[in-house]
C-alpha cells in the first residue's frame, strides 16, 4: 500500500484513517445551466415560486448577451426548464446585472421578478429596472433612474410588503446618483402595487448608497421579516464603507456599520437569518479592501453582525489577498441539522483549480466554521460570483444551494445547482463494467473506535485507488464532483465479485470542523479514461 500525501506527514496519517459515523454534510450536483459564450450568464438569485408548482425557480442574469443588452432567464425548479427570457432593450444596457424575487407585487398569487439594467452610458444611460409577472412574463412596471450615470438598477432587492396594502414592494439602488452630493447614491422603495416611491434613503458625496441590497429571505430560511440592508463603499471618500440598516416599517435608519480606511465594508450585504436565536434576522456584510486604483491591500472580510443591534457577532475570512472572498453571500437555511441557520460564501478569483477558478464556503451559522467548500470547475470559471437558496430541487426536505460561474469573454457561463444535505453519500459516481460502484462507511468518529469503508459493484480482480481530499471539484471532463486529491492510497485489489473492505481505527487529535471526502477510483477499460469511480462519501470532525 502506497500512500501519497500533500499534507503534513502527522495530519495526514490521521486523515488517511478518517471514516464515517453520523450523517455527514454533502452535495450532489443536481443540474447545470449554461449560457451563450461571453454572456456573462451565471448572476443567479432565488425566484421565488414562480409557477406556483410548490417549487422555488431561479433567476440568472447574463448582462453581456446581445452587445451587452443583456438577458435574463427564470428556470423551473421542478426541472430546470426554461419558464421566462426577458431582454434588455439596447446594447450597453447590462440588464441582468442583478436580479432578485420580488413577491407577489400584484397578489395574483404568482410570485414576480425585478431585474436590474444599470447601463453603461453615461451620458444618456440613467438605468432602469423592470418588475416581471410570474404568471405570464409580461411587463408589470419600469422604474427608472433619475438621471444620466446615476447606474439605477445596479442592486435590486424584493421588500415585502412596506406600506401593508397587501401586495409586496421592491427596493433598487443607484450607488451614483447625485441627489445627496456628487456619487453620494440612493435606494429607493417603490409600491409593487403602483409604482410609486414609497421611501427614499440619499448618501451624501461619495458614499455611493444602495451598491449592495438585501432585504427579502425565502420562506425556507427564516419567518422573521428582516430589516432593509444597504451598502455604502464610499469610493469618493477614504473608501472605509458602511452598512445602513433602515426599518421595514418606515424606512428609518435603525443603525449604521462603519469600516477602516480602505475596507470598503458593504460591497456585498445580505441577510442571514436568525443566527443567534434573538427572533431577529441578522446580517451578513463583506469588505473588499482597495486602494485608490483599484488595487487589494488586504484580505477581505465576511462579518456578521446582529439584526438586533448591530453586534459583531462573527469574522471570517481565508487570509488570501484579492480573491473576491465575500463576492456573493447568500443565507441557505438550516442544512446541517442543528437548527440554526447556515450560509455561503462566494470567492470567485480563488485559484485553487486554477487561476480565477473560483470557490464557494458553506459555513455553519453555529460554529461559524468552514461547512464543506467547493471548488470551480478550471480557470476563469468565477465560480462564487453569486450564490443563491436553490429551493428544494431534489424534493428531500432541505434547501438546495445554486452557485454561478460566468467565464470570461471566450467562454460560456455555468450555474450550478447543489444539493446542501446532511447525507453522508454524494453520488456523482463514474459506471464501469458492472455499474456504477458504491461506497458506504461506517463506524465512529471518536478517537479508537472502529470503522471501515464498504465498495461494492466495482470490476472484479482490478486495481482501486482510495482518494481522501478536503474539498470537492467539478471534473470538467465529466461534469462530476470529486475530492482534490489531498491523500491517495494506492495497491488496493478488489475481490472476485468486486468489492473491498478498507478497515480501520479512528485516531485522536484529527482537528474539530475537519470534513474529509472519500472516492474510490477503479482501473476499468469500459470507463471514461479507463477508470469508474465510487460515489463520494464525506466525514466530519465534530
Amino acid at each position: 500500500m502506497t500512500l501519497h500525501r500533500s499534507l503534513p506527514p502527522a495530519m495526514a496519517a490521521a486523515l488517511l484513517w478518517t471514516a464515517l459515523a453520523v450523517p455527514a454534510p454533502a452535495q450532489d450536483l443536481l443540474r447545470t445551466d449554461t449560457g451563450a459564450t461571453g454572456a456573462g450568464f451565471g448572476r443567479a438569485a432565488s425566484a421565488g415560486d414562480v409557477d406556483g408548482d410548490g417549487h422555488e425557480d431561479l433567476i440568472t442574469g447574463a448582462p453581456h448577451e446581445s452587445v451587452d443588452a443583456g438577458k435574463a432567464r427564470v428556470f423551473s425548479g421542478a426541472n430546470g426548464s426554461v419558464l421566462f427570457t426577458f431582454s434588455g432593450s439596447a446594447a450597453g444596457d447590462l440588464f441582468g446585472s442583478s436580479c432578485a424575487g420580488a413577491g407577489d407585487v400584484n397578489a395574483d398569487g404568482h410570485d414576480d421578478l425585478i431585474v436590474g439594467a444599470p447601463q453603461t452610458n453615461v451620458v444618456l444611460g440613467r438605468g432602469y429596472a423592470r418588475i416581471f409577472s410570474g404568471a405570464d412574463g409580461s411587463v408589470l412596471r419600469t422604474l427608472n433612474g433619475a438621471a444620466a450615470g446615476d447606474r439605477f438598477g445596479a442592486a435590486v432587492a424584493g421588500a415585502g410588503d412596506l406600506n401593508g396594502d397587501g401586495k409586496d414592494d421592491v427596493i433598487v439602488g443607484a450607488p451614483q446618483n447625485d441627489t445627496g452630493g456628487a456619487n453620494g447614491g440612493t435606494a429607493v422603495a417603490f409600491s409593487g402595487a403602483t409604482g410609486n416611491v414609497l421611501y427614499t434613503a440619499n448618501g451624501t458625496a461619495g458614499q455611493n448608497l444602495g451598491g449592495s441590497l438585501g432585504c427579502g429571505l425565502p420562506d425556507a430560511v427564516s419567518d422573521d421579516e428582516p430589516d432593509v440592508i444597504i451598502g455604502l463603499t464610499m469610493e469618493g471618500g477614504d473608501r472605509s464603507g458602511a452598512v445602513q440598516v433602515r426599518s421595514r416599517t418606515n424606512f428609518s435608519l435603525r443603525f449604521t456599520l462603519t469600516g477602516q480606511a480602505g475596507q470598503r465594508l458593504g460591497a456585498t450585504v445580505a441577510p442571514a437569518g436568525d443566527i443567534n436565536g434573538d427572533h431577529v434576522v441578522d446580517l451578513l456584510a463583506a469588505t473588499d479592501p482597495r486602494d485608490a486604483l483599484g488595487l487589494p491591500t488586504a484580505a477581505a472580510q465576511v462579518r456578521l453582525y446582529s439584526g438586533l443591534d448591530g453586534a459583531l457577532l462573527a469574522t471570517l475570512s481565508d487570509g488570501a489577498l484579492g480573491t473576491g472572498y465575500g463576492s456573493a453571500l447568500a443565507a441557505l437555511g438550516d442544512v446541517t441539522g442543528d437548527d440554526v441557520p447556515d450560509f455561503a460564501v462566494g470567492e470567485p478569483g480563488h485559484d485553487g483549480k486554477g487561476l480565477d477558478a473560483g470557490s464557494v464556503r458553506i459555513y455553519s451559522g453555529q460554529s461559524g466554521k468552514t461547512w464543506y467548500q467547493i471548488l470551480g470547475p478550471a480557470a476563469g470559471a468565477g465560480f462564487g460570483t453569486s450564490v443563491a437558496c436553490g429551493g428544494d430541487l431534489n424534493a428531500d426536505g432541505l434547501p438546495d444551494c445554486a452557485i454561478g460561474a460566468p467565464g470570461g469573454a471566450l467562454t460560456a457561463g455555468h450555474v450550478y445547482s447543489l444539493s446542501v444535505t446532511r447525507w453522508e453519500e454524494l453520488g456523482n459516481g463514474l459506471p464501469g463494467i458492472a455499474g456504477v460502484p458504491r461506497l458506504t462507511g461506517v463506524g465512529g468518529l471518536v478517537a479508537s473506535s472502529e470503522a471501515e469503508l464498504t465498495l461494492t459493484d466495482a470490476a472484479p480482480g482490478t486495481l482501486a485507488t482510495l482518494v481522501l481530499g478536503y474539498t470537492l471539484t467539478i471534473d470538467p471532463a465529466t461534469s462530476t464532483l470529486t475530492p482534490s486529491p489531498d491523500i491517495v492510497v494506492t495497491g488496493l485489489v478488489t475481490s472476485g465479485s468486486g468489492s473491498l473492505v478498507f478497515s480501520f481505527a479512528w485516531p485522536a487529535g484529527v482537528p474539530s470542523g475537519t470534513t474529509v471526502y472519500h472516492q474510490f477510483r477503479i482501473s476499468d477499460p469500459t470507463a471514461p479514461q479507463g477508470q469508474s469511480r465510487s460515489n463520494t462519501v464525506a466525514a466530519l470532525v465534530p
